[in-house]
């Protein structure tokens, strides 16, 4: 009986609230974005085609968005992008690839190395409020775990892997190195994230539960909205795939993205031709922008299969947060 009781309270709830839940509706304040993108040109692992634009045009979708629902926002762009083209290379099957040199000097205040990385975060703190938002964007690789794979930092030396083939510890931004510097930060926090394990970033836990979900549970739902420490988040994730699977991007194309970002950019309105924001935003609801609603739409449009039994085959992207969603705009 109580049960039912508490059944018919929480869907009394969700019929009040327009099937959404908010965090409590004052002003939004600022947006502070990072945009992290490497193409690892000029390193020794595999480059991608899709992160740098990924980055560029994730900063140039959230500006345009920002303008036109005038919302005060600042991008701290952190890109890898390499230097000129040196020669061609061969694989052992006899591909031909492109070798480049690493970055220039002139570019080395915003190469996303770990130190630039933790140092911009660190120093957002004294500029926002309890009202803003920090972004953090990263398309890169990523390991098992989760670490995201920077910038190597000398350029006397811009190799990734050890003599031992193994990735060096000061490239990588560990999942509990990265939260413990954005938690310091007032206001809320938002990762977007285009990497292979970047669900590591998403807790096992009931915070992780999203109403998006199909498959909720519904003691998880009720556990999540009488708990009054996962009552009002603070930080929010949406990440390309789980913590078990990689992310993935076309082999070949004339205007390469993650297949994650691109279904994300769509959502939020972006014209990939004209390279500037379209006059509505397909994944906004009642004139509004959520985070949910931007992964619905994801689920609903990414170009590449969910499930499937081959983890090469398919990704799923993943959410966190809880019961309540993120107001973007």
């Amino acid at each position: 009986m109580k049960k039912a009781m508490v059944l018919t309270l929480l869907v009394f709830i969700l019929l009040f609230q327009g099937c959404e839940l908010f965090i409590a509706e004052a002003p939004l304040g600022s947006i502070h974005a990072i945009y992290v993108g490497l193409s690892y040109h000029g390193t020794d692992v595999n480059y991608l085609a899709g992160t740098l634009n990924d980055a560029t045009e994730l900063e140039n979708c959230f500006t345009a968005l920002c303008n036109k629902h005038i919302r005060p926002i600042h991008s701290y762009p952190l890109l890898q992008r390499g230097g000129a083209f040196e020669s061609w290379g061969e694989t052992a099957r006899g591909t031909r690839y492109p070798i480049y040199s690493y970055d220039t000097p002139d570019t080395y205040a915003t190469l996303p190395t770990k130190s630039n990385v933790l140092s911009v975060i660190g120093a957002l703190k004294p500029l926002l409020t309890e009202k803003d938002l920090t972004i953090f964007s990263y398309s890169g690789h990523g390991l098992e775990g989760g670490s995201l794979v920077l910038a190597p930092s000398s350029p006397d030396d811009p190799t990734i892997f050890t003599s031992e083939n193994r990735v060096k510890s000061e490239v990588l931004l560990s999942v509990r190195e990265l939260l413990d510097a954005l938690s310091a930060l007032p206001g809320r926090q938002l990762l977007i994230l285009d990497s292979c394990h970047c669900g590591s970033f998403v807790e096992g836990s009931g915070s992780s539960v999203s109403l998006i979900e199909k498959e909720l549970f519904l003691d998880e739902a009720l556990a999540l909205y009488f708990s009054s420490d996962q009552y009002s988040p603070s930080l929010f994730v949406m990440a390309a795939t789980t913590a078990s699977n990689t992310s993935k991007e076309p082999v070949a194309s004339s205007h390469i993205h993650g297949y994650f970002t691109e279904a994300v950019l769509d959502g939020l309105g972006w014209d990939h031709q004209k390279s500037i924001l379209k006059e509505s935003s397909p994944a906004m609801k009642k004139g509004v922008l959520t985070l949910d609603s931007l992964y619905a739409y994801v689920l609903e449009n990414q170009d590449f299969p969910l499930t499937g039994t081959n983890p090469k085959r398919y990704q799923h992207p993943t959410i966190s947060g809880g019961a309540y969603t993120l107001r973007l705009f």
